[in-house]
Order: structure tokens, then C-alpha cells, then sequence
């Protein structure tokens, strides 16, 4: 054939002489009165094969052409939507919606035209089911649900003749109801609806063909391919156009129509490019509210169910949320009467008859009977109550746990869990979970991996557990809600270190869908690239052999349990073997690309780690602190994502502040939550209800709002995070600001002031080796004269020698934090003080320079 003919001829002709054939042998084919099937089927299959060649003929695009893989899943909506599914649900109408209509005699057998020629019943046909279409057409791009399933049509990224039949059985469903089943109520013959079938069918194929076709004046009389490769666009206001099913007449009408002239389009299909395309996986995308958008983690139905539920179980907490919100207005009073409640219940305890307890009415009172505590203030009245619980000498209640941490002393510090502890916390926990949730609900939506400590770690010689509430509460839930979380309780009872992160990481691997990392400090996230990138074989062989060859666990461990959790698919293993063989870096976006939320402190010094964290996960993840918590006490539970602040705790604990720098010159001018101020830094002091009074945190908040008479706070540093060599008073505060302007993944910092030497000292673990570290002094040094005038001064003064750098030896953070953990810390909960004074810092970390 010419060039001629392809150029000129065809691309005109093609379009109406293969529409023509078809209702030709249509009518050559058909059986007047009788049963129209074969005629229908011949005169699509003979058109169908015909536009098949022209798309091999004449290509509108020659990278449209269909894989393999095409084929095989377009052909099976072929099969299952239009050929098996019309069957079905023409059986349907027939047998139940039809019958009944007839048995209430509301078939309207004599309102259709009947007499009029067969070509003009199929024209009305046309016109009444092109309307009815074109409204459920439009509305799929309107509102989200039906969207939703739709979407399966527009995902697709080129277009050929067989993917016209790509619809989701839901939306063919609905089509149905509208250009099939309104017809036969109405009496239609089979034969009328037999041949709009036949156009339907072949101007559909012509709509997704891959043909360089013309259509000139008919583009103003029936939907073509032109239309519908825009309406296939990627860009949204191009695809909410070219609604009409055969005919363009309602889009003219309804102002949808849409040809530019000399513009062809570029992409096609749907914002998200990895949106599954195989018909099985296609069923269920619809499910999911924001696959057509962005790259969502492949769910089960289970799944699916269990988000439900949770979003059920959210439901019921943001009721207590409510409530909540109701008490910020009376906060002062709720204060009031919390610590009458404290003071009334413990009156007859040792602590509190030695303190007056009896005869305390209000706070002027309590001020009066009880100076500012620590530990040490407490130790006596919890060792005596710990050797034997029918003593009540802190609390009138039991112990039942102990939460362990390092003390000043040379002794571990134990704060006292009692029933009522528990209970608050796992309150303001389900708060918390309900705001991240509020925020967004797909943070959730897939696998939730939480780094908690175990329940318990140890016992006391008196018999006591000590332990952490979060492995209380991650062991106690209940079973249906476990299965949401990627990693066993039992991985967290493995006390070695090493042994216990390389399990978890192992553990998570199998899971591609996590959406959700929580672990209190972010060094945490850290540690895990590290094991990962150190150990890839290991940790293929054991994810291959489903064991755990690979590492040693200590007696007592319940290694069966955690082996029974290693069930990789043979899918992720199959993607777990092309990353872990590789010489490439791996970070968490590699690994885990649906990550959406990351828990885990922002402040103070774990801001230093966070930064580098956040360069390992995928763009876009959401980071929310946890709030202010410690072994002591959970301070806060962060209300507002957005600028991290939290709620303090005002229904469970009682709080005292004073100004910074009142505190820090000696004035002891205690302030209650009501009259606080926003941007005033404070020194907290907390009253539990398990046995802490008027105890000093030494941390420092900073107030950044109101909810009525509540005030958000966030953590800001520890109170020993300011150094004064010269009268400078350098602030932890300021230290950050300064890091965080400097482009490095630093792992580690540390702060030291020399007092001897007249300088600060500062020591960095990095990820990335850098070129100079004096440029890099000079630089933090220069950052801190610019945010701290008297720093300044001192410097220019001469009284503060230049600022000195070293980088350390990688790991040497994780040594340091070992030791404190070896020392009664908790891995999970550790937390460095960033700015420290030389001669009371317990390690010489010139020993761990390069």
C-alpha cells in the first residue's frame, strides 16, 4: 500500500468503514425475533480484528504498543467484564428485578416506540443511554469513592484497542444500570439493544485505539479517540473532560468538550505511576483511598478489615479527646482538686506524715510543707516501701513496677509504677495515637513497626519487676490489634544489645508496607543502617533459611516465637536479594518506601541525630515527637503536629514552674500551668500520683501556646544544658540552632566547655568524612557569636579562646551509650547532654579522635 494511502487515505477512512462493516453484518447476521447473540458477537469480533491490524498498520504511537503482560491482564477484562459479568447480570434483571417490577406491574411495555424503525429505536438508545452515562461518567471524576473505582479505567499508561474493557466490576455494575437495564424495563426488543451493544462496543475500541486516525467533522458527533486520549491524560484538567460514551453531543451541551487544536497529549493514566495494573490486585485498589496519587503498600483483605477497625477503635478515643478539650477550660481547677487527691490519698504514708500531709488544704500549703526534691530527697521512703509493700512510706498503693534509670549517684534510680501510673499512661497514650491519626489516617494504613523496652528487665531484691510501661502495654494488647505491628514482643527481652537490633532489623525486612516507625530516640534509626549495611549477607541467609544462624541469643529468649514471625513472601525476598547484594548504601527509603510517620524525639539533643535520620527516609515523611516523656513521668503528649508542642498532662500529674533565669539566679518563684507564658522558657517540677513530690525534672520547656487555660509546651533541654566560663551562659538551645545550620549527617556532637582552657570544645561522630574540620570550627564558631551577643563579646574580648573541632572514630556514640545502658538506662529512652562542662563529662573523648 502507498505511502499515499497511509498518509492520506487511511487515517480517514478506516474509522467509518470499519463502523459500517460492523452494522452491516449486523444486519446479515441477525435473526428478526429471534435470538440476537451471534449476530452481536460477529459483528464485534470481524471490526475488532480489523482495528487490531491497523493498530500493527498504523500507529498513532509506537511506544503504545502492549507488552506481553498487557495482553494477558486486558484480555482477562475482556473476558471477566464485558462478556461474563453483562451474562450475570442480565440473569439477574431477568430473574429478580424484572420479575418483580412485572409482579407490581410496573413494566412499561407500552411507552416504548415499538413501531418505529429498528435504526431509530437504537438513535434514541443512543441519545437516553449517552445521557445516563455521560452523568455517572462525570460524576467518577466528582466525587471520591466512585472515583475510586474508576480510577481502574484510568490507569492505564498507553492505549490500545483491548484496554477499553478495563473497568472495575463495580462501575460495569453501575453502567449497566444505566444503558442496559432502564431499557429493558421499558419493553426494548433484544434486537435494539443488541445493536447499541454493537456500537457501544466497536466506537469503545476505536476510543482506545493506537491508529492515526482523522475524524474531522465527526469529532463533533461521536467520542473518538481524539477525545479519549485526553480524557486519558495524566493532568487533571485535561482528563474532567470528553465524558460521552458513543456520541460528544452532551459534553457540547454540558460544556466538557475538549479538542485543542495542534497539541497532542503527553502522559497518560493516573498521578500514581506504580498503581498496580494486573486485574487481581485491581479489585481491590478501590479500597484504598489514595492509590490513583501516590505509591500506597499493597494490603490483603485482612488487612483491610483491621484498618477498620482501628479506625473504629480511634473513633471511640477521639470521644475521650473531646473531653479533653471540655477540661482545658477549667484546668486550674482539675489542678486543684488532683493534688488534694494526691495529698488526701498519701496522708497516712511515712513521706506524707513527715511532711504534714494531714493538714495540707491547698497549694500555699503544699509550698509551705515541701521544698523542691530529687531523687535523692525520695530514695529512703521508696527503698523502705520496695522491701516491704504493707509499709506505705511514699505511696498508698502498690508498687508493681519499677521504671529504672541512671541516677547522680553512683546508684540507679527507681521510680515507683503503680496501678494508677499504668492507667494514666495508656490514656494518654491512646490520646496520642489519636491525634497522629487525626493528622493523617494513612499513617497507619500499613505495617507499625514500634521500638519499645521490654516489660520487664529485671527484679529487684525485693522482688519488684523493673521494666518500661510501653513493653507493658505492647505485651498486654490485645491479639487482633498485634497483628497490625511488624516485630513480636519477644525481640524486645533480648538484653543483648547487638544481638536484640539485629533481630529487629531482621524482622522488619520482611515487611515492604511499614508506614510507621516509632522508636523514642532517633539514634535508634541509626543503629539499624548501620547493622544493615554491616550485615547484608547475614541477614539474607537468615531471611532465606527463616532462622536465626546468624546471631546468638541469650538463655531464656524465646527464639522459637521470633522464628515463627520470619515469614518472608517470596516476593520481598525476591526484591531483598537485588538490595542486600548490592555495594550500594542502603537507607530506610530504600527499604521501607511507604514510611509516612516517624515518632521519636525532636528536641534537644536528639535533634542533632534526627537531621541525619532524616536523610535516610523517604521524601516526604512526617516526623511527631512523642512528647515530653521520661522514667519519671509523661509530661506532655504532642497535641500539635505542626509546630511538635504537647499537652501537658494536667488530669494525671501536678505541675509547678519557674522562669528560667529566675531559677537559674536563685529566685524560687513558682508559677502554676494557668499562668504561664508563651515564648518564657520554664524549669518544670512535677507531683505524681505514684510517689514523686515537688520533684525537680531540671529540664527546661518553652511555652508556645494556649488550648483555652492549657498551655503547649515543648521540651527545650536539660537543665544542666548551659555552660559559663567567662559570663557568656551558652545555651544547649543556641548550640542547636548553630548545628543545625551546618550541612553534615552528624551522628553524635558534644559540647564541652573548658573551663581551664577558656574554650568550648566540640567533638562530632559523622556519617560523611569532611575536608577540614578548622573551617568547619571557625564556621560554628562564627554561628555562635551571631545568637549569642555575650559569647561575642567574650570572644572578641580574648577571654574566650576559638572554639576547637575533632572528629571521631565511627561508634563511638554507641559506646558511650552501651555504658549508660550497662549503668541502668534504657537503650530506647538514652539521651545525651549536648552541652556539658569538661571536668564533669565521665569520658576523655580525645582518646576517640581520628
Amino acid at each position: 500500500m502507498s505511502n499515499y494511502i497511509k498518509s492520506n487515505i487511511a487515517p480517514w477512512t478506516i474509522y467509518p468503514l470499519v463502523m459500517s462493516s460492523a452494522i452491516l453484518l449486523f444486519f446479515i447476521f441477525r435473526n428478526p425475533g429471534g435470538n440476537s447473540i451471534a449476530a452481536t458477537y460477529i459483528s464485534i469480533v470481524f471490526p475488532s480484528l480489523s482495528i487490531l491490524l491497523f493498530e500493527l498498520y498504523l500507529p498513532y504511537k509506537k511506544e503504545w504498543k502492549p507488552a506481553a503482560t498487557d495482553w494477558k491482564n486486558d484480555s482477562i477484562f475482556l473476558v471477566a467484564i464485558q462478556m461474563l459479568l453483562p451474562k450475570l447480570l442480565v440473569w439477574l434483571s431477568i430473574h429478580y428485578v424484572i420479575d418483580f417490577f412485572s409482579r407490581q406491574n410496573l413494566i412499561l411495555e407500552n411507552v416504548w416506540p415499538q413501531h418505529l424503525p429498528l435504526g431509530f429505536q437504537v438513535f434514541i438508545v443512543v441519545l437516553i443511554s449517552d445521557l445516563l452515562r455521560y452523568w455517572l461518567h462525570r460524576f467518577c471524576h466528582t466525587f471520591h469513592f466512585l472515583w475510586r473505582l474508576h480510577a481502574v479505567h484510568h490507569s492505564v499508561q498507553k492505549l490500545y484497542w483491548l484496554n477499553t474493557s478495563r473497568f472495575h466490576p463495580l462501575e460495569k455494575s453501575l453502567q449497566f444500570g444505566l444503558d442496559v437495564l432502564p431499557f429493558m424495563l421499558l419493553g426494548v426488543s433484544e434486537e435494539v439493544i443488541a445493536l447499541h451493544y454493537v456500537l457501544y462496543a466497536v466506537n469503545g475500541f476505536f476510543q482506545h485505539c493506537n491508529i492515526d486516525l482523522r475524524y474531522g467533522w465527526l469529532n463533533y458527533i461521536v467520542s473518538s479517540s481524539d477525545h479519549h486520549r485526553w480524557h486519558h491524560s495524566r493532568n487533571p484538567e485535561e482528563s474532567n473532560n470528553n465524558y460521552g460514551n458513543n456520541i460528544i453531543l452532551w459534553d457540547l451541551l454540558f460544556g466538557s468538550f475538549y479538542l485543542p487544536a495542534n497539541k497532542q497529549v503527553t502522559e497518560l493514566g493516573l498521578i500514581n505511576k506504580s498503581y498496580p495494573l494486573d486485574f487481581a490486585r485491581q479489585l481491590k485498589t478501590p479500597l484504598f483511598s489514595k492509590y490513583d496519587k501516590e505509591d500506597m503498600p499493597e494490603l490483603s483483605l485482612g488487612q483491610y478489615v483491621l484498618n477498620i477497625l482501628f479506625r473504629v477503635r480511634m473513633l471511640f478515643v477521639g470521644l475521650a479527646v473531646k473531653d479533653l478539650l471540655k477540661s482545658t477550660q477549667t484546668c486550674s481547677d482539675i489542678q486543684a482538686k488532683l493534688l488534694k487527691q494526691i495529698i488526701s490519698a498519701n496522708k497516712d504514708t511515712l513521706f506524707g506524715k513527715a511532711h504534714s500531709f494531714a493538714s495540707i488544704n491547698n497549694y500555699a500549703d503544699y509550698k509551705k510543707s515541701l521544698a523542691i526534691a530529687d531523687y535523692e530527697d525520695l530514695r529512703p521512703y521508696i527503698e523502705k516501701q520496695s522491701a516491704d509493700q504493707r509499709d506505705k512510706a511514699i505511696v498508698n498503693g502498690d508498687i508493681i513496677l519499677f521504671n529504672k534509670t541512671s541516677g547522680t549517684t553512683a546508684k540507679s534510680k527507681y521510680i515507683p509504677v503503680t496501678e494508677d501510673t499504668l492507667k494514666a499512661l495508656k490514656r494518654t497514650q491512646g490520646l496520642l495515637s489519636y491525634i497522629q491519626y487525626r493528622e493523617q489516617p494513612d499513617y497507619f494504613i500499613g505495617k507499625l513497626a514500634g521500638i519499645v523496652s521490654p516489660a520487664v528487665e529485671g527484679i529487684t531484691e525485693h522482688n519488684i519487676p523493673y521494666g518500661a510501661a510501653s513493653g507493658h502495654f505492647y505485651k498486654s494488647m490485645p491479639a487482633i490489634i498485634r497483628v497490625k505491628y511488624a516485630l513480636p514482643y519477644e525481640v524486645f527481652e533480648i538484653s543483648d544489645y547487638q544481638s536484640k537490633y539485629y533481630c529487629i532489623l531482621l524482622l522488619l525486612l520482611q515487611h515492604k508496607d511499614i508506614t510507621y516507625f516509632g522508636s523514642a530516640n532517633p539514634t535508634t534509626y541509626l543503629k539499624l543502617i548501620e547493622i544493615l549495611n554491616s550485615r547484608k549477607a547475614d541477614l539474607l541467609n537468615d531471611l532465606k533459611n527463616r532462622s536465626l544462624k546468624s546471631v546468638k541469643l541469650p538463655e531464656g529468649i524465646n527464639t522459637k516465637a521470633i522464628e515463627q514471625s520470619l515469614r518472608p513472601s517470596k516476593k520481598r525476598l525476591t526484591e531483598l536479594e537485588q538490595l542486600l547484594t548490592s555495594p550500594d548504601k542502603l537507607s530506610f527509603k530504600e527499604l521501607w518506601p511507604y514510611i509516612k510517620l516517624l515518632t521519636t524525639w525532636t528536641s534537644g539533643s536528639c535533634g542533632v541525630a534526627l537531621k541525619t535520620v532524616l536523610n535516610l527516609m523517604p521524601e516526604g515523611v512526617k516526623v511527631v515527637d512523642p512528647g515530653y516523656l521520661s522514667s519519671e513521668a509523661r509530661g506532655t503528649f504532642t497535641f500539635d503536629v505542626g509546630s511538635q508542642s504537647g499537652m501537658l498532662t494536667f488530669q494525671d500529674n501536678f505541675f509547678e514552674f519557674v522562669e528560667r533565669h529566675k531559677w537559674e539566679n536563685g529566685i524560687q518563684d513558682f508559677q502554676l500551668m494557668e499562668r504561664l507564658k508563651v515564648d518564657e522558657e520554664y524549669y518544670i517540677f512535677i507531683t505524681t500520683q505514684s510517689g514523686l513530690y515537688r520533684y525537680n525534672m531540671n529540664d527546661v520547656i518553652t511555652v508556645t501556646g494556649f488550648v483555652n487555660q492549657a498551655p503547649l509546651v515543648k521540651f527545650l533541654q536539660k537543665g544542666k544544658g548551659a555552660c559559663n566560663i567567662t559570663g557568656e551562659k551558652l545555651y544547649e538551645s543556641q548550640v542547636l540552632k548553630a548545628l543545625d545550620c551546618l550541612a553534615l549527617d552528624i551522628v553524635f556532637a558534644q559540647v564541652l566547655a573548658d573551663v581551664e582552657n577558656c574554650r568550648y570544645e566540640c567533638f562530632f561522630e559523622l556519617a560523611d568524612q569532611v575536608e577540614d574540620s578548622r573551617l568547619l570550627a571557625e564556621e560554628l564558631d562564627k554561628m555562635l557569636c551571631a545568637l549569642n551577643i555575650e559569647y561575642k563579646e567574650k570572644r572578641l574580648g580574648g577571654r574566650l579562646k576559638p572554639l576547637k573541632l575533632s572528629i571521631l572514630k565511627n561508634g563511638t556514640y554507641e559506646m558511650i551509650k552501651n555504658k549508660a545502658i550497662l549503668g541502668g538506662q534504657k537503650d530506647g529512652q538514652y539521651k545525651t547532654v549536648l552541652l556539658q562542662y569538661k571536668h564533669e563529662f565521665p569520658y576523655n573523648l580525645v582518646d576517640f579522635t581520628r
